[in-house]
């Protein structure tokens, strides 16, 4: 698939999230959002639905972790708001993973594991994983693959190491344009960047929604274009 974007609603209102959606869907630009807990949690997943609904792709990021069994009446219940996609923690193990991955696929919604947040050093995951950040998403994508999830989530930096070795989707946070700083994001690139080792989905927030950059549809162009001149 040709890498597409998901704008990253990370804002605290809905009526905030409105306002960048129809500026982007108004610009004529292709793009899909995501929404976060911060968001989710504001709105009662009633945006989601909403979104969905107008027919803009949908991330449903809820990055669950819990009992398999939890974690498969949760998702249940989380794809009935009509979200496109939706995500758990790869750490819920091998039998959280293939509870969510069941349920997501009864919904045709597609599952994503989260391997290691992009705002974690390798240090920190040496500290806590015994491993360094690529070492974990490699652990974690295998177990992805084997119980059922449709692609994880990783930096942009594991994309190759992901994509040579299972046949997963990756979404692919930690993008930032060369005009944008990086904020708490430790392992990033620049979007042709991802594009070249392969990325599927970019996730982009602030560079994208933040004024101080220019206004959302102009940002997201510009990502755009460039995404469009990696031959």
């Amino acid at each position: 698939m040709d890498t597409q974007v998901l704008v990253a609603l990370d804002v605290p209102t809905a009526d905030d999230a409105r306002r960048i959606v129809e500026d982007l869907h108004a610009a004529g630009l292709s793009f899909g959002v995501k929404i976060g807990m911060e968001l989710a949690t504001a709105t009662g997943h009633s945006l989601v639905q909403e979104i969905a609904k107008e027919g803009i792709y949908v991330f449903d990021d809820q990055k669950r972790v819990d009992i398999p069994n939890t974690l498969k009446k949760a998702a249940k219940v989380q794809a009935g708001f009509g979200a496109n996609m939706m995500n758990c923690m790869c750490a819920a193990g091998p039998k959280g993973i293939s509870a969510f991955a069941d349920a997501c696929k009864k919904d045709d919604v597609t599952s994503i594991g989260v391997t290691v947040l992009t705002t974690k050093t390798d240090e920190e995951c040496q500290a806590e994983f015994g491993r360094t950040a690529l070492g974990q998403v490699n652990f974690y994508a295998r177990w992805a693959q084997e119980h059922g999830l449709n692609g994880v989530v990783c930096s942009p930096l594991e994309i190759e190491t992901v994509k040579n070795n299972y046949d997963l989707l990756t979404v692919t946070p930690g993008i930032r344009p060369s005009w944008s700083v990086p904020n708490d994001q430790k392992r990033v690139t620049t979007p042709a960047e991802a594009v070249r080792r392969g990325a599927d989905w970019l996730v982009i927030g602030r560079p994208i929604t933040s004024h101080e950059y220019g206004p959302p549809a102009d940002n997201l162009k510009s990502v755009l274009d460039e995404i469009a001149s990696v031959g």
